[in-house]
């Protein structure tokens, strides 16, 4: 389902490829019931430094953590092979309320797995500045209200949100901390067969990514656009009035950073990271 809050979606072409380049990079993360079931809990993104490759999400999407439940990851693509287990990976949580943000290095094993239908993004796609310029965003992710889960077929159908937006203002975002996009609540949503319908309620997107498809300053040149300009700014949070709130991007790399052993390089072309 798609959110347009302006009733004019960008060119059709980045409009397409931007949505399935985000959509490559993020999982639906799902928990197994004691009964072996699995159930929707949020959402999630996949990371790429250098060789370590990490699960970024929402502090509490992982509180479940605490009850040793296991955690399953969707790629939720036509040619994905079933739901693949995070395992006994250690995951690093904020405990602090205006940074909600949990990451998880993810083992050998579910990188190869999840590599058969997913891509990760790069630290050079993550935007680590505080200061984020006005432009057209994206947030994409799994409401659970409409993932259908069929426990006897043992079939998933994929329930796949979209929102076209823009920055705004909220005091329940922090400076240097939040970033926050608008939820106007007459956006126009779009069903799959491009037919109005009710916008979802958002729950099950928690731990999804903000991402920015370009910068008002780029706009006069979006004939040149390709995937390269996109940029991951942010993991939402949660849903407040008309705004959708999540932690800047530059947290989850610094909190890479400090709980993992790492090699910073510094260079003309770059920073590069390499985590053992």
């Amino acid at each position: 389902m798609d959110l347009d809050p302006t009733g004019v979606q960008p060119d059709a072409h980045i409009w397409e490829r931007a949505k399935r380049w985000a959509f490559e990079r993020t999982v639906a993360i799902y928990i197994r019931k004691p009964d072996g079931s699995p159930k929707q809990w949020g959402s999630g993104v996949l990371v790429k430094f250098g060789e370590a490759a990490f699960l970024v999400t929402a502090s509490h999407v992982m509180t479940i953590m605490q009850e040793r439940v296991e955690i399953l990851l969707g790629a939720m693509t036509p040619n994905a092979r079933g739901l693949v287990s995070l395992g006994e990976q250690l995951v690093i949580r904020s405990e602090e309320d205006k940074l909600d943000l949990a990451i998880a290095r993810l083992p050998a094993r579910a990188v190869d797995e999840l590599a058969r239908a997913k891509a990760f993004v790069q630290h050079a796609a993550v935007d680590i500045e505080r200061l984020m310029p006005q432009g057209r965003y994206l947030v994409v992710g799994y409401p659970i209200e409409i993932t259908q889960t069929d426990h006897t077929m043992k079939t998933i159908t994929i329930g796949q949100f979209t929102h076209t937006t823009m920055l705004t203002n909220s005091d329940s975002a922090h400076p240097g901390i939040s970033i926050a996009v608008a939820n106007h609540k007459d956006s126009i949503a779009r069903d799959r067969e491009g037919g109005r319908a009710r916008p979802p309620d958002l729950h099950g997107v928690s731990g999804c990514g903000i991402w920015r498809l370009w910068a008002n300053d780029q706009a006069g040149d979006l004939d040149q656009w390709d995937e390269t300009w996109i940029r991951l700014v942010g993991i939402e949070h949660r849903t407040v009035g008309e705004a959708i709130i999540g932690t800047m991007a530059s947290h989850f790399f610094e909190m890479a950073l400090r709980t993992q052993p790492t090699e910073v390089t510094l260079s003309p072309s770059g920073v590069t990271v390499r985590f053992p």
